[in-house]
């Protein structure tokens, strides 16, 4: 059992390394409630676009819509969440619900509705949204309360909180209404997570239990861990509810599962450069609209010897649909890595993975039956089994790659950001490139003035005087 000091001194190793996600400049916190030594609410706030992210019940966001719901938690006098998960026995289901990696989804014909017995000042509903979502009701104490269209033309996560309750024993009923959207024949409702809203004098402390409802960490990746101090900092980017009791692993999530320790979005990773020791990327990228700018973030915030373990589908049908934008080859994701120094990557799974894949999304199953599907995946295992790893390649469900960051050229930019002690400057191609671009604009010589000016630059980015 995790103590709360050990859970203190972890949760402050990740703020030290926070950032803003905008300029990459240091964050202050102002705190709103502390417990056991740990930041139960706070602000995270940049010198220049002010509060950026937030502390609250003890996860850390930097996501837009969790901004402003903290501060509608604020003014209603502040809560803790305690997430409730869909098969807890607080739950209970009426018609067909399949449970699946989003949470609970309408299947059929209705009615179907979710039962929910909490506690506390309020409940917090969260949908998974998407373009074949219908509409639910939702009732507080067998009283309408909201009626919310889920209907979305990119997948999209849907936050509702209801709040101002007494402090007591509630009961929240969702029911999917089997009504259609507006736009297309859909009316499924798919809800991803349910929170109380407790006070927060009342908030449990955070566990580091084993858990995981996904994939498991990687071979490779739990192997590096192995080799790394106790000190270290590494973020799993995009784990989704996973976490194996490693402290020094932090969940970092775009999308609301009850496990991470940070919402943000990969594309600007709320980290300062160079501090992390080790980054997994597991079945993330194909589900990012850049998967270049990505990497290059992973990049930027690794130290010169971090290490990222990525994979990423190759012959994987669509999943999570809409939000499937990319599949690579291992020469894709080989060009991806062009700029760091690739130490291995390879490919796994073959013709049975990629088939089982295509049998879900085609339900095929339920098209040929359990035991035909059976013998057919049989089949496709036993052509695996005799497939060497070359003949693997062009079939191969998913790629990976292991690499190091190398050398990185830190523009001026992130050097000011950082303050000037997160990185080791010198005159590099890259700096010298700005300073020369800059000082014709000025109509002054780079000849002459470049090396006073790159001195002086580096100088006063450390917040020293030149020489």
């Amino acid at each position: 059992m995790t103590t709360a000091a050990e859970l203190a001194t972890r949760q402050d190793r990740l703020i030290r390394v926070l950032a803003c996600p905008s300029c990459g400049g240091p964050l202050s916190v102002h705190e709103a409630s502390r417990h056991e030594g740990m930041v139960v609410d706070a602000d995270l706030r940049c010198a220049t676009h002010g509060i950026v992210g937030i502390i609250e019940s003890y996860d850390i966001s930097f996501r837009p819509v969790d901004l402003e719901r903290s501060r509608v938690a604020r003014t209603s006098g502040g809560h803790v969440r305690c997430p409730i998960s869909a098969d807890d026995e607080r739950v209970t289901e009426t018609g067909s619900w399949r449970h699946g990696w989003e949470g609970v989804s309408t299947e059929g014909e209705g009615p179907h509705e979710l039962v929910v017995k909490f506690s506390g000042v309020g409940v917090s509903i969260s949908f998974y949204a998407h373009d074949w979502c219908g509409i639910a009701e939702l009732y507080v104490d067998n009283e309408l309360v909201r009626t919310e269209t889920l209907f979305r033309v990119e997948t999209e996560l849907v936050l509702v909180d209801l709040v101002g309750l007494r402090d007591g024993a509630h009961e929240l009923r969702v029911r999917a209404t089997g009504e259609p959207n507006a736009h297309n024949p859909g009316d499924q409702v798919v809800v991803s997570r349910f929170d109380e809203l407790r006070l927060p004098s009342d908030a449990p402390l955070p566990s580091l239990e084993a858990v995981n409802r996904g994939n498991g960490f990687p071979p490779p990746f739990a192997e590096l861990m192995d080799a790394l101090g106790p000190d270290a900092v590494a973020v799993d980017c995009g784990g989704g509810d996973r976490r194996f009791g490693d402290s020094r692993v932090y969940n970092l999530e775009y999308l609301h599962f009850e496990l991470p320790d940070i919402y943000a979005d990969g594309l600007r990773l709320p980290f300062r450069t160079g501090t992390l020791d080790a980054v997994l990327s597991q079945a993330v990228l194909e589900h990012v609209p850049d998967p270049q700018q990505a990497i290059d973030e992973i990049r930027r915030v690794l130290k010169p010897d971090g290490v990222l373990y990525i994979e990423i589908a190759f012959m994987q049908p669509l999943h999570a649909v809409p939000s499937h934008y990319f599949n690579v080859t291992i020469y894709g994701l080989e060009y991806l890595l062009r700029d760091w120094d690739l130490e291995e990557s390879g490919t796994f799974t073959g013709l049975h993975d990629t088939f089982e894949w295509l049998g879900r999304c085609v339900s095929a199953e339920q098209k040929i039956g359990p035991e035909r599907l059976g013998q057919a995946l049989e089949i496709l295992a036993e052509i695996d089994a005799k497939t060497t790893p070359e003949e693997l390649r062009p079939i191969a469900g998913s790629v990976w790659a292991r690499a190091r960051r190398g050398d990185y050229q830190a523009s001026v930019a992130e050097v000011a950001a950082s303050g000037g002690d997160a990185l080791e400057v010198f005159p590099t191609k890259t700096l010298m490139s700005e300073v020369t671009l800059r000082l014709r604009k000025a109509g002054r010589s780079p000849l002459k003035h470049g090396v006073r000016a790159v001195k002086f630059t580096v100088a006063r980015l450390r917040g020293r005087t030149p020489t």
